[in-house]
């Protein structure tokens, strides 16, 4: 998928310095146009007391790319996530980048659904999402 487009939506609504800023969450293309891709090189903001990564920031990117994903598909819409559940695989750690790749499975006229994996830099994987987005007034 394109993100050009999904970065000029958000720029156009005042998206500038939000949350996807705010955690250091950098988009990128993919070949595929039912995939979005991101990635976060983790730091200290994003590791929770044990010294690993918390669990609410794969959450968090596993939303916000597949959030990115229905935005692209949809421009003329807002897109808004209803549910996400996550599995927690391995840790990782401070000094990773952590890689989420959202496939869409069903992209539907009012809802969208993302099977999301998130992946270290030796490509191991950290942790699932299932993520539902719905999109009002379609």
């Amino acid at each position: 998928m394109d993100i050009s487009e999904g970065l000029k939506i958000h720029s156009q609504n005042g998206d500038v310095t939000g949350f996807h800023n705010t955690l250091g969450i950098e988009f990128l293309s993919t070949p595929d146009p039912d995939t979005c891709m991101a990635r976060i090189k983790v730091d200290e903001r994003h590791l929770q007391p044990f010294g690993i990564l918390s669990g609410g920031v794969s959450a968090a990117l596993a939303e916000t790319v597949a959030g990115f994903g229905s935005c692209i598909l949809c421009p003329e819409k807002k897109c808004v996530g209803t549910n996400i559940a996550c599995c927690h695989v391995r840790p990782a750690f401070k000094g990773q980048t952590i890689t989420a790749l959202a496939r869409i499975v069903h992209c539907g006229r009012s809802s969208h659904i993302w099977n999301v994996e998130i992946r270290d830099d030796d490509h191991k994987l950290i942790s699932t999402a299932s993520v539902t987005n719905v999109i009002p007034g379609a």
